[in-house]
């Protein structure tokens, strides 16, 4: 286990700092969970304040007699360090202390459903943290209910009223600058991604940036359970959890990166190699080996108290990364539309929708029977994209000319034969298309080529250019 991460340079500079939510009239109650609760062995609710991070440094005897013998699973272990939240915020440098103790005790942290964890709670929320193996790096262990509330926004000065001079207001200032550079680096030891501090500074103090959508989510390594999954790992859904992986990797914003052209499980039906590697990042150097394993819909396996709910697999890219549930589906969709319907007092779940049009300028070439080409001209594709909360996707493409006027093509299913001189023909009409890129200067290695078949004697490609 590593050592303690001591949070006390922290709070010379803090004291001024506050992460308030609403008026706190008492401090949080933080206790042993009741026995035979599955979801945690803590609970903190109500206002945070100085005092709370004793208080749970002081159950942490009473928490380790209550762990799982040496035969329990990795698992049981982990869901048993967990401590559950719920509060409306508080001080931040107690927020923050609190997130290095409970990283420090390995414990994981969880915002039930329906609860609700804003300000100096949620930067407490992100310090939980779990190791599966003691021969690989601990990973956060931070989870939420797709009903729950997490919220973020930027810190207040919380100084008593009165009238002060300009030398005390610029002291307050700029300890209160110091406070956030030194939040930053507690942030980035509790292996929190340096963006959720940007946005906690655009957000103001009077709102909150929540995390809704599965992009926000996978971004800050949150887990979000239990949650529907897509109802088979298609090669979409694969390139999602790669995407997703990579952009928690290198704290960017999503990017779809096409990673598997087909999926082929080992023996044990659950690893998938990738296949045509497009590139990783700017070098190009891997690709996306993904592991998977299916959520169990058994009642063993139907809450977000056990860890197979927690996560849904885990991948290589240049290192070991788990793999949440969210990472399977479209950045843009909302967690709360994910939510089981037998875990919701509703009787049925929402089945949202995320529909979004991506425009690719290109070039379009058109060849006869040869093939040789007969006219190259400047084009777009368009990709509408349909995504249900139930796994339904639907992706419709068109392309049009300069001015606008549609292109009529074969339909993307009635495409080439599989064998024989169709797929000769489209092979060497792909080839007449990158000699193409390369006269018209986008390079063979770079121009992202589509060809279709446009009638009976002829073919249609298009070069994308952005």
């Amino acid at each position: 286990m590593r050592p303690p991460l001591s949070p006390l340079p922290l709070f010379a500079y803090l004291a001024l700092v506050a992460l308030t939510a609403s008026p706190q009239v008492r401090a949080a109650e933080i206790a042993l969970a009741e026995a035979g609760d599955a979801a945690c062995v803590l609970r903190l609710s109500g206002p945070i304040e100085a005092g709370d991070t004793a208080r749970l440094r002081a159950l942490m005897p009473q928490v380790l007699a209550r762990l799982p013998g040496g035969a329990a699973s990795a698992a049981e272990q982990q869901v048993a360090r967990r401590i559950c939240l719920d509060s409306p915020g508080g001080a931040l440098a107690e927020g923050v202390a609190l997130a290095v103790t409970i990283n420090s005790n390995v414990l994981g942290t969880l915002v039930e459903r329906d609860g609700t964890c804003l300000s100096a709670c949620a930067v407490a929320f992100m310090g939980g943290i779990a190791y599966d193996d003691p021969t690989v790096p601990p990973f956060p262990d931070r989870v939420m209910h797709p009903t729950a509330r997490l919220g973020f926004h930027a810190p207040s000065l919380a100084v008593p009223n009165g009238r002060y001079s300009a030398s005390v207001v610029g002291e307050a200032y700029a300890t209160a600058l110091r406070s956030v550079a030194l939040l930053q680096r507690e942030m980035q030891r509790l292996n929190v991604p340096v963006s959720l501090l940007t946005m906690m500074l655009e957000t103001p103090p009077e709102e909150f940036t929540e995390i809704t959508t599965v992009q926000q989510a996978t971004r800050l390594g949150i887990s979000v359970a239990p949650i529907r999954m897509p109802p088979e790992l298609t090669p979409l859904v694969a390139n999602l959890a790669c995407s997703h992986a990579q952009s928690l990797a290198l704290d960017a914003p999503f990017a779809y990166l096409d990673y598997f052209t087909e999926l082929e499980p080992d023996e044990s039906g659950t690893r998938f190699g990738a296949q045509e590697v497009l590139g990783y990042g700017a070098d190009g150097l891997w690709g996306c080996d993904l592991w998977y394993w299916p959520l169990r819909q058994d009642s063993e396996a139907d809450s977000y108290h056990r860890l197979p709910t927690s996560f849904a697999g885990r991948v290589e890219l240049g290192r070991y990364r788990l793999l949440s549930p969210p990472m399977f589906w479209p950045p843009e969709m909302a967690l709360r539309d994910l939510s089981l319907a037998t875990d919701d007092s509703a009787e049925e779940a929402t089945a949202s929708a995320v529909r979004q049009t991506t425009v690719s300028e290109g070039l379009c070439l058109r060849a006869d029977a040869g093939p040789a080409v007969t006219g190259v001209f400047a084009c777009r594709q368009t990709d509408r994209e349909h995504w249900t909360a139930d796994g339904d996707y639907d992706l419709a493409r068109s392309y049009a000319d300069a001015e606008g006027t549609a292109l009529q093509l074969l339909p993307s299913d009635q495409d080439w034969e599989e064998e024989g001189a169709g797929q000769d023909y489209h092979w060497r009409l792909w080839d007449l298309a990158e000699t193409t890129a390369r006269t018209e200067g986008l390079g063979a290695d770079t121009a992202d080529v589509t060809c279709l078949p446009e009638g009976p004697s002829g073919g249609f490609c298009f070069l994308r250019t952005n």
